[in-house]
């Protein structure tokens, strides 16, 4: 009888020291969700985890503006992946072990330099750019306004940019300033 009080005895020591453990563990996770993250990585395959992915960034490059545009794609299958790098292995450069840059060089505007226009400065000079202000682009042509003779607020909306749509409306901005020139 004495033997199976010590048995049942140690059991008992066995089972609450294990429901300690139990509830430090659950603790622990619940106040640090990253030890969840690691406890998988080492529990389980890291395919399990995070499946492998293959990243191509696409960049193409606008030689006559000089912008580059750029696109990220996720592969989330080695053979499909494989079969786009293939036709273009030339363009392709391997980056790290799973991430490739594709770099395409088109002599040609991008949609923004193509699309829009804006009169802006250029060393002292009204020019007519394309693309944006805040992302400009070739300079089609320069004006032949001195500068001098402008009013200070249009030198500061020329600095920042005047965008337009069509040559209607750069000809009645070009008038505009035209004859705000003081004498």
């Amino acid at each position: 009888m004495r033997r199976d009080f010590r048995s049942n005895l140690r059991l008992l020591r066995v089972m609450g020291i294990s429901l300690l453990i139990i509830t430090a563990v659950i603790w622990v996770f619940k106040n640090n969700p990253r030890a969840i993250g690691k406890l998988r990585q080492i529990m389980l395959p890291s395919k399990v985890v995070s499946p492998q992915r293959w990243i191509l960034d696409s960049q193409k490059l606008y030689t006559i503006c000089g912008h580059l545009e750029s696109k990220r794609t996720e592969y989330e299958q080695e053979g499909s992946f494989k079969a786009i790098i293939k036709n273009h292995s030339e363009q392709i450069k391997r980056v790290s072990n799973q991430s490739y840059r594709y770099l395409e060089r088109c002599h040609a505007l991008c949609d923004s330099c193509r699309n829009n226009h804006f009169l802006g400065l250029n060393h002292q000079q009204i020019a007519v750019f394309r693309g944006t202000p805040a992302n400009p682009g070739p300079i089609m042509e320069k004006i032949e306004i001195d500068l001098n003779r402008l009013p200070a607020e249009e030198k500061e909306d020329l600095k920042k940019g005047i965008p337009f749509r069509d040559g209607k409306e750069k000809l009645h901005l070009l008038e505009g300033l035209n004859g705000l020139t003081t004498e």
